[in-house]
């Protein structure tokens, strides 16, 4: 699971729901090791356009924000 090319995705998707407290600490470390969780992810953003690029655009956004903190 660890090594699909989705589970970036799906970590920030996770990371997200956490800051917005929709997830407990709990729940986001189940949600991490959860197969069912991370299939039924990769299954709403092959249906979902909309999820895909909001995904999409978060992961580009976290990994800017990631090298302008290394920068400092």
């Amino acid at each position: 699971m660890k090594n699909d090319k989705l589970y970036p995705l799906y970590i920030n998707f996770l990371d997200e729901r956490l800051k917005e407290g929709k997830l407990n600490k709990g729940s986001y470390s189940l949600m991490k090791m959860s197969r069912t969780n991370f299939e039924d992810f990769k299954i709403k953003l092959e249906k979902d356009d909309f999820f895909e690029g909001e995904q999409i655009k978060n992961l580009r956004d976290r990994k800017l924000d990631d090298i302008f903190d290394d920068l400092d």
